[in-house]
């Protein structure tokens, strides 16, 4: 529909909004909160669960966590980053030290590009695909557009972002 502008977080498919991909409205609160290709219990699709001592990992049941992931808090779940996750870097519970960043699970002093600490916390957000730092920190996409490759552009499903 026309001048008609879908929620952060949604794109427009045949005049609707969706969900982007991997992405789903579970609990019908007009959000798409869930993260269908790491949530075990909406593995792919909501109410899709995965059995025991399986892990979702890009939307499909596998057994134990994929690469990448870890089910550091024992909750069955594979939600931690272990690339990005300074406590959990490359394997739970193996901690970075002060001062150094998990990139691609392995500890580091510094961000390394396409990385950089935006918020100063320490952290590294990935311009490439931060909505927030998109390119270079602070430029923040606007709504209806995501970043991709360090570029705003726009959401999948819409071809003008600014109609």
């Amino acid at each position: 529909i026309c001048g008609r502008v879908c929620p952060t977080g949604t794109g427009c498919a045949l005049g609707t909004c969706t969900c982007n991909l991997g992405t789903a409205d579970c609990d019908a609160n007009g959000s798409c909160e869930t993260d269908t290709f790491t949530d075990r219990n909406n593995c792919n699709a909501c109410t899709n669960k995965c059995g025991p001592g399986q892990g979702c990992t890009l939307g499909l049941c596998v057994g134990g966590c994929g690469l990448g992931t870890g089910d550091c808090d024992n909750d069955g779940d594979c939600e931690t980053d272990t690339n990005t996750d300074e406590e959990n870097c490359g394997a739970c519970d193996f901690t970075c030290g002060a001062g150094q960043n998990c990139i691609a699970g392995l500890c580091f002093d510094a961000c390394i590009a396409p990385t950089a600490d935006c918020d100063g916390n320490g952290s590294c957000e990935n311009t490439l695909t931060d909505n927030n730092n998109c390119g270079i920190c602070g430029r923040v996409c606007p709504t209806g557009t995501g970043c991709a490759l360090g570029t705003c552009t726009c959401n999948l499903g819409t071809a003008d972002c600014d109609a």
